[in-house]
């Protein structure tokens, strides 16, 4: 930046899964032009359900086998946003 040096430092969280492990994973973000990610949202997929973390990520491990509804709920979210939103059947195409 002009001509300065700028550095900058931030944590994160890699999670590296074997090939063969069954997962949904995903991202929720804010609907707005410069899209933010939501964290805390509760993500349900059948019986399996899990948080998003800090940057609106999530990893649901060994998800149930079959069609399932992926519902992901706002209401447990640490940032204002749309309280829920109802996904397409996991395995449809």
């Amino acid at each position: 930046m002009d001509g300065r040096t700028v550095t900058r430092t931030s944590t994160f969280t890699l999670e590296v899964l074997a090939p063969d492990t069954p997962a949904v994973t995903g991202r929720v973000l804010t609907a707005e032009a410069v899209p933010q990610p939501i964290p805390g949202v509760t993500v349900t997929l059948g019986s399996a359900f899990v948080l998003s973390d800090a940057g609106g990520n999530f990893v649901l491990l060994a998800p149930p086998a079959g069609q399932n509804m992926l519902f992901v709920d706002g209401r447990t979210a640490s940032t204002p946003g749309e309280s829920s939103f109802l996904g397409p059947k996991s395995g449809a195409s």
